[in-house]
């Protein structure tokens, strides 16, 4: 089965706007308006009661650099390919800070 998720890297699943989850995320239109009505989330278990936001979604998102919570705090799971490099050589930022 292939997962909707595209390019997440960076994108705070509490501050996207529609276009970028359903698009550019790849989520599609029902999940992104699932996702905006129930923000905010502050675990990626939260995200898993939508409606529609399968476990092995929420890994894909983990994976491809999605963030819940405060950016800030937020805890990302480099990509594969990414995950031998240092913070500092990743090529993800999120309001400015390099993750």
């Amino acid at each position: 089965m292939e997962l909707p998720v595209k390019d997440a890297r960076g994108v705070s699943l509490n501050t996207a706007t529609m276009d970028e989850l359903s698009m550019k995320v790849g989520l599609g239109p029902e999940r992104a308006s699932r996702i905006a009505a129930s923000r905010p989330f502050r675990s990626w278990d939260e995200l898993k009661r939508v409606e529609g936001m399968t476990e092995a979604i929420v890994e894909a998102l983990q994976r491809g650099g999605a963030v819940v919570g405060d950016p800030e705090e937020a805890e990302v799971v480099p990509r594969p390919e990414d995950a031998h490099l240092k913070p500092e050589e990743r090529d993800v930022e999120i309001r400015g800070r390099r993750l």
